[in-house]
Parts: C-alpha cells; sequence; structure tokens
C-alpha cells in the first residue's frame, strides 16, 4: 500500500531516507520559537549529574533499556523523565517522572535544570528534542541505533548501550561542557516559522 501511494502523491518528508521517490519536498519540523533562544542559562556544575528525558514512553524509545542502564550507574547521576505516561517500569532509584506539557516555558526551564538530554531510541528521522536541547545549550547523547541524526550538528554524542561508556561519555561532557556549548553555538537550527512558511508554500 505505502509503494502504491508513493507512486501517485507528493511526498513530503523529514528525512531523505524515509522515502525511495527521487522527487519528494524536504521540510525540517520545529517547535522552535524566539523564547527558546532567550536568557540561556548556564547551569553550574556541580557533584550531581542531571540527565533528562522527554519523549513518549515505549519500548521503541529505548526508555526501558535505559532505565536498566542507568540502574547500574553510581549516585552521581540523577534522571528526570517527562513523559506521556507513567509506569512501574519508571521506579529506578534516583528517577523522578514528570508528566508531559507542551507549555513552553515549563520544557524551556526543564532543559535549564539539567545538564545532559538522553535519547536512547532504537529509531528516529528527525527528533525535535535534540534542537530544544541544544538551543538551551544543553549536551545530547544518543547510541549508535540513531547516528545518522548528528549530521554535521555539534554538541550530540554517541555511545555504547552499557553503564560503563555512558558514565565515561557523561563525565567528558560535563568536563568540557563550556568549551561544548561554544560549538553548539555554531549551530543552524530548524526554526518554526520557516518550517510552517515551508510547509504552506508545498501545500499551495
Amino acid at each position: 500500500m505505502y509503494y502504491f501511494f508513493l507512486k501517485k502523491t507528493k511526498i513530503i518528508s523529514c528525512e531523505k531516507t524515509l522515502v525511495k521517490k527521487k522527487d519528494f519536498f524536504l521540510v525540517k519540523p520545529s517547535e522552535l520559537d524566539k523564547p527558546w533562544f532567550q536568557y540561556r542559562k548556564p547551569n553550574i556544575i556541580g557533584k550531581k549529574i542531571k540527565i533528562l528525558y522527554v519523549g513518549r514512553i515505549r519500548i521503541e524509545k529505548g526508555i526501558f533499556n535505559f532505565l536498566d542502564l542507568f540502574s547500574k550507574l553510581d549516585k552521581r547521576f540523577k534522571l528526570t523523565i517527562i513523559g506521556d505516561k507513567k509506569d512501574v517500569r519508571l521506579n529506578v532509584k534516583n528517577v523522578k517522572f514528570l508528566k508531559f506539557s507542551s507549555n513552553t516555558k515549563y520544557l524551556i526551564n526543564q532543559y535549564d535544570l539539567h545538564h545532559i538530554l538522553i535519547l536512547p531510541s532504537y529509531t528516529e528521522s528527525h527528533p525535535k528534542v535534540i534542537y530544544e536541547a541544544l538551543s538551551r545549550l544543553r549536551p545530547v547523547l544518543i547510541f549508535k541505533d540513531i547516528k545518522h541524526v548528528i549530521k554535521s550538528t555539534k554538541g550530540i554524542f554517541i555511545c555504547e548501550r552499557d553503564p560503563v561508556n555512558f558514565s565515561q561519555r557523561a563525565l567528558y561532557i560535563i568536563k568540557n561542557y563550556k568549551f561544548i556549548q561554544n560549538q553548539i553555538l555554531t549551530n543552524k537550527f530548524p526554526k518554526k516559522n520557516v518550517f510552517i512558511r515551508n510547509l504552506c508554500n508545498i501545500l499551495k
């Protein structure tokens, strides 16, 4: 069915690899508007390393696999999960669950309260949370499964799905935090107004 409609329709995609068709419209979905780039707080690095996950609580998002990994880390690490539903499997020491909210001010504040965003997904095409974190100068950790999302973006780091390597990569980020933040500033971010304008032009 997919390939049948692929021949008959205009394709709008956020990633080249998602379509086989040569002719398609590439868009970069984004929720980033002016507030995301204002009053960016440096966040003091203390004794605790604060990790943030923002996303759906689903197996394919890798969150349960990551919780197993996280449970083996030492007490320096704290994890906050902002998700769509609470699950008994989230009851891990040093893990706090918060209900998802689309309120921009709330989300910005949560990014600012943490040091690193974790995106443990097995598959992704154009994850908006990466750009949300980077817009607040927060580095991002991912696993090899989705290394294709990096492209030329600065501030995204790959680690293995094991506690030792994750800990090493997180500590590297914390040790080089200011340098990494300066690199993040050189990124070209997808903007909400540009995305909407491009989409409207395509639909015309």
